[in-house]
Formats: C-alpha cells, structure tokens, sequence
C-alpha cells in the first residue's frame, strides 16, 4: 500500500514471528520453505538494506531542505517490536561503517510483566520500602515512554480519561502480534519500476507455476525478460528470452546475489528444471502459457543454451495437436498477413525444404534447427519430405489393369536398361 510520493508501507503476515529472523544472519521465518524469498534470510537482509541505499541517495540529490518533521529511513516492526536501521561508523580509520538495526521494545505489559520479561523481581517482591518507591518510579517512568510510543507509531489509541498510559488497560490495542510491517520514507518519486525486481510486489499480468517443479514462469510487462532466483532478481543471471523466469530451486551466486554461476552442478539442474513447461501442452495445462512459450521460442535469439526453446524436450509425441495449435497462432502473431486458411509448414532455414511445401500448396515457415526438432518431438510436424512420402502411401492402390499401362512398364524397364 502506498503511503504517499515519498514512501511505501508493506506488510506481511507470519503465525508466529520473531523479531531475530530478520536481523540475525542464517535466520528464517516460520513461512520458510523451497518457495520462501531467499535462503536463510539474506533476502529480507539484502532487500532492507537496497531499501535504505535509495533512500540515502535521493535525499542527497534534492535540492530543497527537507522538513524536519519528515523522518526518512527505513524502519520495521515484528508484532509489537520495531527496528529501525542506522549506519555505525567504523571504530577505527579505514574499517567500513556497518549497516545495524536498532530495536525499540514495544510490548504492552504492566509494571510486574515489564519486570519479569528483563529477568528482575517483580515490584511485589520488593521488601526494602526505598527500594520498591525507586523501582516502583522508574518502571513507570520506562512504561510511560513506552505507551507513548505506540501511540506516535499508531499501535495504540489513549482511553480518554488516562493522560499518561502506563498499562495495557490504559489502551486500546491497534496491531496484532502476528504482524510484520516494514516502511520506507525517502523514496524518489517514480519508483514502481523497481519493484519489478522483487517478484509479486506488483500485480503480475499472468503467471503460470508448474506441479512438482521448482519454475515460475510469467510475463514480465517490460522490454526485456527477468530472471529471479527465489523471487529475487539475479542481474547477471542464465540469460532468457521473452518470458520471465521465477526459480525456486538452488543456484551457485555470488556474494552480491548479482551473479550465477554457470559451470557447477546446479546449474546443470536448472537447465533439466527449465523442461517443465512441456506441461503446459499436456492434460490439463494452459493453451494460454503454450501460446506464450511459443512467442518465447520463436523470438529467441540469445543462444545461451539455456533459455525455453534451447532446453525444451517434449516428452513424447502424444501433445502433438496442442503444440502444433500453439505453434501456429505464434506465427500469426510474427506473420499479420497470413490468410486463416492457410495451411502451415515449418521446415529447418538450413535445408531445401521449402520447393516441395511449395508445391504442395502449404505455406512454409522457416525456423531454426533446434525448433524444428521440438516440432518434430512433439508430434506437431515432421519433416516435408516425410509428409509426402505419407500422402504417397496414403493414395489408393491400382487394382485394374489401366489403358497403356504395360507400354508404360515396357518404358520404364527400357530407361532402366540402359
């Protein structure tokens, strides 16, 4: 949700949160699994600290004073405690400032819960009588603080006839534990664009996830594609085509989370994951998706080996109608002119093919080779020569002797002969 030109609010729910899952390195939340943003939370970590980057930029590019009542930063709150993140200068000379968060314990207890919770005896157990007026003072005073800060951050509404809130009963409470809400203010004014970054935080137009598969393929609404790993997007990432890419599956980055690594193990893994999209040709797939891949296919031109049509394999040729049907109102798209009625024969750029289509009046559609062997696999098409050959089988058999047959046998054996 939108909090104004300069700043943006998300929330998110988690049953059971805790504070340390989003500022401890190597900890999840209670929502981890394989489909979770990033892995053992450098996700939330990377993300946060890109968050607060921006915002420091753009303050340092205006131009006009910025109001001191406009608090920029970024800051988050995990049920009823908030962080908020600051730079610590380095100790000494040339050691680098460190980004750290600063918690604000905002739980709503009474003077015996607020005591109990920081491991002291409670204000009852007091015996000394100077002791307990002390401590009895300055819990309230701590607890006075701490209600008014819930109410500055909206947390809490005041009852009206309690001036200073020190107890729970003195509130009317506004959140839920189970809330995680992160704010950021200091944000430039066109910003949308870069929540393309981050998977799902924009509407997506259409999205397509694959059973038993560890792929999200959707359309990325942009000039080119995006690659994500775990919703994430991975700059210099295995190279696609049209469709974007959403994998939730393990690849080898590198430290900045900017970089795949090509040549290991997992990437092999990625490459056979990328096949699952023949799904959406068979049974119960999307002839909305097929149409897709095929504009992804047809428009490759990257040759990284690992974009859709460099790594499809058809499973078999059972799927042959839906990739043929699929295939065809891909080209019409490529091809406005093509009359409906047309019949369509694909047929490899590197082969003689298109003479014999010709001339049995069918419209050729010249492709790359690695396209014409999905064809192929799939069931939709085969090669031309293959095709006529069928056609020739196909034709009824002669049973009857036909007027100038034999001088037509005798004419043949003759060239034959010689």
């Amino acid at each position: 949700m939108f909090t104004g030109p300069h700043g943006v609010t998300l929330k998110h729910g988690d049953w059971l949160p805790e504070f340390a899952s989003f500022v401890v390195d190597g900890e999840s939340t209670s929502r981890a699994n394989e489909w979770a943003v990033g892995e053992e939370g450098k996700g939330f970590t990377l993300a946060t600290q890109f968050f607060y980057e921006t915002i420091e930029k753009t303050l340092s590019r205006l131009t006009s004073k910025v109001p001191r009542s406009f608090k920029a930063g970024l800051s988050f709150r995990v049920g009823h405690h908030n962080g908020e993140l600051k730079w610590k200068k380095g100790r000494s000379e040339g050691e680098s400032d460190v980004l750290m968060v600063t918690q604000d314990d905002l739980m709503p207890l009474n003077a015996n819960g607020f005591m109990e919770r920081r491991g002291l005896n409670s204000l009852d157990d007091s015996e000394e009588g100077t002791t307990l007026v002390t401590r009895s003072s300055s819990v309230l005073e701590v607890l006075k603080g701490v209600f008014k800060r819930r109410k500055t951050y909206g947390m809490s509404s005041s009852l009206l006839l309690v001036k200073e809130p020190s107890s729970p009963t003195h509130e009317r409470n506004l959140i839920k534990a189970d809330e995680i809400v992160i704010t950021a203010l200091g944000l430039p004014t066109v910003f949308a664009e870069d929540f393309y970054y981050t998977y799902g935080i924009l509407p997506i137009k259409g999205s397509w996830q694959f059973p038993d598969s560890a792929f999200q393929l959707f359309d990325p609404q942009s000039d080119g594609p995006l690659s994500h790993l775990r919703d994430q997007f991975v700059l210099k990432s295995p190279p696609g085509n049209y469709l974007g890419i959403n994998y939730h599956g393990k690849l080898v980055v590198s430290a900045d989370r900017t970089a795949v690594s090509l040549r290991v193990e997992a990437f092999d893994a990625y490459r056979q994951a990328i096949e699952s999209p023949d799904s959406a040709f068979r049974a119960g797939g999307s002839p909305e998706l097929a149409h897709e891949i095929w504009i992804d296919i047809l428009s490759d031109s990257v040759h990284s080996g690992a974009s859709i049509g460099r790594v499809l394999v058809p499973q078999d040729a059972s799927a042959g109608e839906a990739y043929r049907e699929a295939f065809g109102k891909a080209w019409a798209d490529f091809n406005r002119g093509i009359p409906a009625s047309t019949q369509l024969w694909p047929y490899p750029k590197s082969s003689d093919d298109l003479k014999l289509i010709n001339e049995l009046k069918k419209n050729g559609c010249p492709v790359e080779d690695h396209v014409m062997k999905i064809l192929e696999k799939s069931g939709a098409y085969c090669r031309i020569k293959d095709h006529a050959y069928q056609l020739l089988r196909q034709a009824p058999e002669i049973t009857a002797e036909r007027p100038g047959q034999s001088r037509l046998e005798q004419a043949i054996n003759s060239l034959l002969s010689h």
